[in-house]
């Protein structure tokens, strides 16, 4: 639908780029109306993402002390995957929600960064391959309907910056 509506009705907003994220208010708009979508529902797209990373770059399995040693079928039974999805689910609903905030997104953003270094996540993995597989989650959960060229476009423009955010942090410490 959100495609659908898009082509139809638009997304709203002005196509000036905001400074500060680089982003205009209509792909604001855009990351506010699909991350909608999967913001209901944290337990449930929370854990796919994982499931996905961990089957599409298995090396980081290894960074999941309770999970590495789990098959498939354990992960998706395992309360520990659905509550660290969801806070991860819900980290990200703070970052859509910041958009037009950019002092506190920045700042949101390198926490995480910080967060990750400090457990001992390489900055590489913040990387193509990682926005690639959020582009996919997000595709294959929300369905072509919602989640269109348009969207993706907006979401790869987007997690361009996340990420160079996030690695800005590894350069601090």
């Amino acid at each position: 639908m959100g495609a659908i509506w898009s082509m139809f009705f638009g997304y709203g907003g002005s196509d000036t780029v905001d400074e500060k994220t680089g982003l205009t208010e209509r792909e604001k708009n855009i990351l506010r109306y699909t991350w909608k979508g999967i913001s209901t529902k944290p337990r449930e797209y929370g854990p796919e993402l994982f499931l996905q990373l961990f089957t599409k770059i298995p090396e980081t399995k290894k960074y999941f002390r309770s999970l590495k040693d789990k098959s498939n079928e354990e992960l998706r039974k395992s309360f520990v995957l659905r509550a660290h999805g969801a806070t991860v689910v819900n980290s990200l609903t703070s970052v859509v929600e910041s958009l037009d905030d950019a002092d506190c997104l920045v700042s949101l953003l390198k926490k995480i960064g910080t967060n990750h270094q400090k457990i001992g996540i390489p900055v590489a993995l913040f990387g193509p391959e990682f926005c690639e597989l959020i582009l996919s989650w997000l595709e294959n959960s929300l369905g072509s309907s919602r989640f269109g060229p348009t969207e993706r476009a907006t979401w790869d423009k987007a997690l361009s910056v996340i990420m160079s955010v996030i690695k800005s942090a590894y350069d601090e410490k």
